[in-house]
């Protein structure tokens, strides 16, 4: 109660007090910066390798073992995530946040040039950076015909047109089939 009775007796220093926090609060959000679509790119890169004919066993003993050994020293990595199929081998690494891709790539890159004891007749080892920033839509966009002799090419650019004017960045047709067309807006 010792709070509450002093803050009454000094009504003007509580007064000044949450003065000066709501001027702070809104300097604060003034300055935070703002954008339509956050970039919250994860950092990731796939590393593949081919060579057909191998059975997944073979895979994973002659290519993805080797380069884990290797790959496993790039500076960053949070987490290694390795797939091995048919004649492929896919590796994905997981950076800490913060971890710059560019410099990322070109660490992997270094210590893929050093695994020397891959298999001959193996592809080389091809490094993707997988953006994670907009692979997933915003809004999917189901309808139907409403006349039949209506080409759907034209009812799709129609669409894509109005929502690009609406304000948002991009429109992409996703998939359609025939029966039910689909449109993803990402």
């Amino acid at each position: 109660m010792k709070l509450i009775d002093q803050s009454i007796r000094n009504y003007h220093s509580v007064t000044v007090v949450m003065a000066l926090v709501a001027v702070v609060g809104v300097i604060c959000f003034n300055t935070l910066p703002r954008q339509l679509t956050p970039t919250v790119d994860k950092p990731l890169i796939e590393v593949r390798t081919e060579y057909s004919g191998l059975s997944p066993n073979e895979v994973e003993r002659n290519i993805t073992r080797r380069l884990e050994e290797q790959l496993e020293s790039v500076e960053g990595l949070k987490k290694m995530i390795s797939r091995s199929q048919h004649g492929l081998s896919t590796i994905t690494l997981e950076f800490e946040w913060g971890t710059d891709k560019n410099i990322a790539m070109i660490d992997v890159n270094n210590k893929l040039q050093q695994v020397k004891d891959l298999p001959v007749l193996s592809d080389k080892p091809t490094l993707k950076s997988i953006s994670t920033d907009n692979s997933s839509p915003i809004m999917w966009i189901v309808f139907d015909k409403p006349d039949p002799k209506i080409p759907i090419a034209d009812i799709f650019s129609t669409m894509q047109l109005f929502i690009i004017a609406v304000g948002l960045l991009f429109a992409t047709v996703s998939a359609w089939i025939p029966i039910v067309p689909s449109f993803t807006i990402a």
